[in-house]
């Protein structure tokens, strides 16, 4: 899983450069994942980078890793992969924004030394709050809805996040 945030940060850093529009970050939270019947909340972690086309309108993309042991030695996990993009307004030190985010979540079962996982077609609205405490730093929070497409039932839930940005 390291390797996968580091590449994705390297990709990120090469395809935007090093500009004052660029940013990038990580939250930790809750992802909640499941179906009409039954539905897990899964802790974990993503990484970001996002980059600034003009005032209020940014693209970039994510990684994160989710899970929850659901019996001894048995976890779920949830590895979402997106592209973003998302509108902001700026008003003082609050930014706050609103988009969408798309691509892969792989889901799986993890126990016994093995893992299985699905690659599954997701999307998640996200609406969210930056607040500047620096030039450089922001403290950020968010709130997803998860929309998985797996092969039986669509899996949903959402997904609370917190974290820091650092701006280049």
């Amino acid at each position: 899983m390291k390797k996968l945030i580091f590449t994705v940060a390297t990709i990120l850093t090469a395809t935007f450069g090093v500009k004052a529009q660029n940013q990038f970050g990580a939250t930790v939270g809750l992802m909640q994942v499941g179906d009409e019947m039954m539905s897990y909340n899964l802790m974990g972690l993503s990484a970001f980078g996002k980059h600034e086309l003009n005032d209020n309108l940014r693209i970039g993309a994510n990684v994160g890793y989710y899970s929850k042991e659901v019996f001894p030695g048995v976890s779920l996990i949830s590895m979402p992969i997106m592209g973003l993009i998302e509108y902001k307004r700026n008003v003082n030190k609050l930014t706050s924004f609103g988009g969408l985010e798309v691509g892969v979540n792989r889901l799986g079962v993890s126990g016994g030394g093995e893992t299985e996982v699905t690659n599954n077609l997701a999307f998640a609205p996200v609406v969210g709050f930056e607040y500047e405490l620096s030039k450089q730093l922001d403290v950020v929070l968010n709130a997803k809805y998860n929309y998985i497409m797996t092969e039986d039932n669509a899996t949903k839930g959402l997904g609370l996040n917190v974290g820091v940005a650092y701006k280049l």
